[in-house]
């Protein structure tokens, strides 16, 4: 090493392992083609055995030796060690020499690995919900999970652990990935420098109506979790829990303004049930003299899904015309179709402030 030296004593993990040091003939015999044997031994002692061949190597000349080798697994994290053989005894050593003890170095390294834990991100139907809320009898429930390492990809459907509690059961049930239901999309390992993700998309049929419970155990290559708070049930762990519920006859609850009273402007606020959101949806504001002064129809609400919804689109006390109208006590319909016939009206504990379907709000300029 005092002739050529260039290590780095620690390597994170998905890194190369790389060495350049300085090999001396002490003597005037001139060398032929330098074999030289590297070993690495891992944390565990277990040895990856690798054989070079370089150039000759003439009398009381140096050659620069140059290993490289990917760090790649668990088993190299902590402290490990590079041994160097040159000119090796056994079926890969041709040169005869006198001294053999001067043929070796031994070089500690350490193997760091990645303790940042991966991230989780689970949606149905694009929102992510509420505990206890509703959601579509047939969702489309994507379940993301990145990772920051640029070597290990996401890639096995063990890094994604799916189960579901059903209602009046006890015991969650782990949903196995086939094309129909569950699919699994790995990360791209020619591109992680970009994104490390996977991705678990679940498309259920829940026919029972109740309350559902949704877990998720996650991975990465070293066995860190998106979540590091204790959500353990029956003795196993979970990373992620949520319950929701499933109503599958489509209704539509009453609809809420909030805020009301208000004074620039107020959204509207409701539930639907079921799996199909209605074809046909408008809101009819009237005054006290029972005259429709503003529509708003499906399209201006802005995105509808099964669930909790709050609208988009937010009224600005302004008419059909968009002239602003007089403070005051307005009245709203809620009209809504599905299959060309009138959703039914799901009860909720409100429902006593509507009369017949109308709803009041105040403005207050």
């Amino acid at each position: 090493p005092a002739a050529w030296f260039k290590f780095t004593d620690s390597v994170s993990l998905g890194g190369n392992l790389n060495l350049e040091i300085g090999l001396e003939n002490v003597t005037r015999i001139r060398m032929d083609s330098m074999m030289v044997k590297y070993t690495v031994r891992d944390v565990s002692s277990a040895n990856t055995t690798s054989f070079i061949k370089y150039s000759p190597l003439p009398g009381l000349d140096t050659l620069i030796l140059k290993f490289s080798k990917p760090i790649t697994t668990n088993n190299y994290q902590g402290i490990n060690k590079l041994i160097v053989e040159a000119n090796p005894n056994g079926p890969n050593g041709d040169q005869i020499e006198q001294y053999h003890f001067n043929n070796f170095a031994e070089i500690n390294f350490t193997g760091i690995g990645d303790k940042s834990n991966p991230l989780l991100d689970v949606t149905f139907d694009g929102q992510h919900i509420f505990n206890g809320d509703i959601i579509s009898s047939k969702p489309d429930i994507l379940i993301a999970l990145r990772d920051n390492s640029k070597f290990f990809p996401l890639n096995d459907t063990s890094d994604i652990d799916i189960y579901i509690k059903y209602p009046g059961t006890t015991v969650p049930v782990r949903i196995a990935y086939d094309p129909q239901v569950l699919k699994f999309f790995p990360a791209d390992s020619t591109n992680l420098a970009h994104g490390n993700k996977a991705q678990a998309e679940y498309k259920p049929n829940y026919l029972q109506d109740g309350t559902y419970e949704l877990m998720v155990k996650d991975r990465n290559h070293n066995g860190s979790h998106s979540s590091s708070e204790n959500r353990s049930e029956s003795n196993t762990f979970y990373d992620y829990k949520i319950s929701f519920e499933v109503i599958n006859k489509a209704m539509i609850t009453n609809v809420l303004n909030y805020p009301n009273p208000f004074t620039t402007q107020t959204k509207f606020v409701f539930t639907i049930t079921g799996s199909e959101v209605p074809d046909i949806m408008k809101i009819q504001i009237i005054n006290i003299k029972g005259t429709v002064v503003k529509e708003i129809n499906k399209d201006e609400l802005g995105s509808i899904h099964i669930g909790r919804n709050i609208t988009d689109y937010a009224w600005d006390g302004r008419d059909q015309y968009g002239d602003a109208l007089a403070n005051g006590v307005y009245f709203y319909h809620v009209i809504t179709r599905l299959d060309n016939k009138n959703m039914d009206q799901m009860g909720m504990s409100y429902d006593k402030y509507f009369k017949k379907g109308f709803g009041k709000m105040v403005m207050i300029r």
